[in-house]
């Protein structure tokens, strides 16, 4: 271990690895949590993990989630070889939402790359970037 950087424990009782850089937890209590974990705040993660055990979620909850991930790694991450894979998989993500949400509603699948569009549209503008 480098004596340059600090080092710590994971905050998770019991363990006794070691926390990631940057991070609370260690390698495999991070994992649990999934990608989403290191955007969202623990409040935010559990509120999310509650109401979807509780089989509330629904698919616009799902694409409103999709969303605010999408913004926030833009936003964190300094490094854009690292962003742009996590942004195509959330954009990805938010396109399948997409398209479920489309063929739940009965509408027509020819008008899929409008909302596609629109939600391209609505995403630039929440994040103040021209896409």
């Amino acid at each position: 271990m480098a004596k340059d950087r600090e080092s710590k424990k994971c905050a998770k009782p019991g363990c006794r690895a070691w926390a990631m850089r940057g991070e609370e937890l260690c390698y495999a209590h991070l994992r649990k949590r999934g990608l989403y974990r290191r955007f969202f705040t623990d409040e935010e993660v559990q509120e999310i993990e509650e109401v979807a055990s509780s089989n509330e979620l629904t698919l616009d909850d799902v694409i409103e989630v999709l969303k605010v991930l999408i913004g926030r790694v833009v936003d964190r991450e300094e490094d854009s070889s690292k962003a742009l894979p996590l942004v195509e998989r959330g954009v990805r993500s938010l396109v399948s939402a997409l398209k479920a949400r489309r063929a739940l509603s009965g509408e027509a699948a020819d008008g899929l790359a409008a909302a596609f569009a629109q939600a391209l549209d609505e995403l630039s503008t929440e994040l103040g970037i021209e896409l």
